[in-house]
């Protein structure tokens, strides 16, 4: 099931019919009249030049999003994973704290938590994400992230090969 909010208007249900139409449940969407569709533009480059990710989502419904907007508890009755990614928190104060909130509610309705940092520097800084990751590690049963982040947020000076950071 996804968990998230769109606006309400067609961009935001042609969204949520087309993650349904994948066979995921969108049950746990919530609607707002407050926001808009956070959207991003990829675009291609031509040699030399990369390709560049150009991230559009001050204002989007999903960044508003509050400590409480979400009923946790409902939402996490018939679960037994949650799965987070560190962009909704790297989106605004607010969804980080809402959150750190989730993962919180959802450890203690006896979920297993996951979490994926998938750190983006046009998101947000290196030290507020860590800090924030740091406060919400206790709360995660599995972290999937690659080796950059081991070093860059949990102090990891091991191996860089994905075998080594995960023995380490």
């Amino acid at each position: 099931s996804w968990v998230s909010r769109l606006c309400e208007n067609p961009m935001g249900h042609l969204l949520a019919n087309r993650v349904r139409e994948t066979g995921v449940s969108i049950e746990h969407v919530q609607f707002s009249n407050e926001g808009r569709v956070g959207i991003y533009f990829l675009e291609q480059g031509a040699a030399p030049r990369p390709d560049a990710v150009h991230y559009d989502r001050v204002g989007s419904t999903m960044s508003l999003t509050r400590k409480g907007d979400l009923d946790w508890a409902s939402i996490f009755a018939k679960g037994k994973w949650f799965y987070l990614t560190g962009i909704t928190p790297a989106l605004s104060p607010s969804c980080s704290d809402a959150a750190l909130d989730a993962l919180q509610q959802a450890k203690g309705a006896g979920l297993s938590v996951c979490l994926d940092p998938n750190y983006r520097a046009k998101l947000w800084s290196v030290e507020r994400a860590a800090e924030w990751l740091q406060r919400a590690i206790p709360f995660v049963d599995v972290l999937i992230t690659n080796p950059e982040d081991a070093q860059r947020f949990f102090a990891f000076t091991g191996s860089t090969d994905p075998e080594g950071v995960c023995k380490g």
